[in-house]
């Protein structure tokens, strides 16, 4: 029998700045079992809130998240600008 492939969570967001909340969300979230927590910061936001330019939110993602095992930031959504609705994203994943 094959091994179970890794649960990975997605977690996206503005991170506009990342917090000691987002990290403790990431923290819960693999002490719930994840093997992963994919962190994705939106390129743009889905209610047109004001937002930090996106190099500079994913710079701050990255360094909040440094160290965390089994955390991984991904500039996807940036890279195809999309705006945080979970529902493109997911269509974008495909």
């Amino acid at each position: 029998m094959l091994p179970a492939p890794p649960a990975v969570a997605l977690y996206g967001g503005a991170f506009n700045p990342p917090t000691r909340g987002h990290l403790a969300v990431v923290r819960l979230l693999l002490r719930a079992g994840f093997d992963r927590v994919v962190v994705m910061p939106c390129c743009g936001h889905s209610f047109g809130k004001k937002l930090a330019p996106a190099a500079d939110r994913l710079a701050l993602a990255r360094a909040c998240f440094a160290g965390e095992p089994g955390v991984l930031v991904s500039s996807f959504e940036i890279e195809e600008q999309l705006d945080g609705s979970t529902y493109e994203l997911l269509q974008r994943l495909k």
